[in-house]
């Protein structure tokens, strides 16, 4: 979630993560929305987000085969 808010995403989706805890019990299901949460107040305090909004200004480091594809990408133009 913050990779995608971090990159300009407004929303989220998170339907198919919790499908299969959500299909196991309810206490499995608030277990992973806590774990979610967690990931993401983790990741906002490593970009030194204090809200979720602040994500929009963090700085993005693309790396890897994603560089690699968006690199290919921009010299195909």
């Amino acid at each position: 979630m913050a990779r995608a808010m971090a990159l300009g995403a407004d929303l989220c989706g998170l339907a198919l993560p919790l499908l299969k805890p959500a299909l196991e019990s309810d206490e499995s299901l608030f277990k992973r929305i806590e774990t979610f949460d967690r990931e993401l107040i983790t990741a906002m305090f490593l970009c030194g987000s204090s809200k979720v909004a602040d994500l929009k200004r963090t700085r993005v480091y693309i790396t890897g085969k994603t560089r690699q594809m968006l690199e290919h990408i921009q010299g195909g133009k």
